[in-house]
């Protein structure tokens, strides 16, 4: 048989060959495709989830100091501590940062446009915290002047007023999440 006999087949194999590699690797292109697209939504699904669940805990907070008048508080403890010098205000333990908490490995999913504000709150919570613990020891009562009580009472309402602003800035950052849908 002459070589050129084979030449024919050889070149029909060869575009067949070559045809079935272009169709497995468009089937697996679609199949990556279809599997980047669920991972994608459900991505979507976490972020949303975890936005959702983060709205409701600095809801929780904002829920507490909306209906008080800080600013009226604060100058009402200030004259009882003029009037008792060993006055101790009544400051309860509040956990407000429990689901941030659980969701801190989840955090990434949110972006850094709205990561940044969601983490300023709840620095700032963190940091009212450890004002109310400096309050509560015996030693506020006991250890310091009338003057340096209301100084730091008034620091605490200012954190407390600083703390209801930046939970308004990471709501209106998670609300974009939850909009978006």
């Amino acid at each position: 048989m002459p070589a050129t006999a084979w030449i024919g087949p050889a070149i029909i194999a060869a575009l067949v060959t070559g045809l079935l590699g272009l169709l497995r690797d468009w089937l697996q292109s679609r199949k990556s495709s279809r599997e980047e697209r669920k991972r994608t939504a459900l991505r979507d699904e976490r972020r949303q989830k975890v936005s959702a669940a983060l709205l409701a805990e600095i809801a929780a907070f904002e829920e507490a100091f909306v209906e008080q008048d800080l600013q009226r508080n604060s100058e009402e403890i200030s004259a009882r501590f003029a009037g008792d010098p060993n006055f101790k205000p009544v400051l309860f333990r509040q956990k407000w940062d429990f689901i941030y908490e659980q969701l801190v490995p989840d955090l990434g999913l949110l972006g850094p446009e709205r990561l940044v504000p969601v983490v300023q709150f709840y620095g700032q919570l963190a940091r009212v915290s450890t004002m109310i613990e400096d309050m509560r020891s015996d030693s506020f009562g006991r250890d310091l002047s009338v003057e340096r009580k209301q100084a730091i009472y008034a620091d605490y309402i200012g954190m407390v007023l600083r703390a209801t602003q930046d939970a308004c800035a990471a709501r209106e950052a998670l609300s974009d999440v939850i909009d978006k849908g």
